[in-house]
């Protein structure tokens, strides 16, 4: 039965990094009008802070695993809060419609989904 947590969370991770990386270069490019270098510039930022929370993710893990000495609670710990980060963030983007706002709100999903 252990094998279900690992399964969702990794269905959860690869679905957000396909939506990065297919649909929202296309997103700033088509749906806010900016062209090509904005666009990329917008874009590149979200999945820069992808590869933040990616390595902060693995860091705050390992700090919790030394501090608790308990595997499962330091590695659940961090899958939850990014999950919950991730939906956080995503909850402006609905309402949002400046192009700034959405790239931070974007950006702050990407970071915490990589967690």
């Amino acid at each position: 039965m252990r094998i279900l947590p690992v399964t969702l969370t990794y269905f959860c991770y690869g679905w957000s990094l396909w939506l990065f990386l297919n649909w929202l270069p296309s997103f700033f490019l088509q749906g806010y009008n900016l062209d090509i270098k904005k666009s990329a510039l917008y874009a590149s930022g979200v999945f820069f802070a992808g590869v933040v929370g990616d390595a902060l993710g693995g860091i705050i893990s390992d700090y919790l695993l030394h501090k608790t000495g308990n595997v499962t609670l330091s590695r659940l710990s961090v899958i939850l809060t990014g999950m919950l980060g991730a939906t956080a963030c995503l909850i402006p983007v609905l309402f949002s419609r400046d192009v700034f706002t959405l790239t931070l709100c974007l950006s702050g999903d990407s970071s915490f989904s990589s967690w």
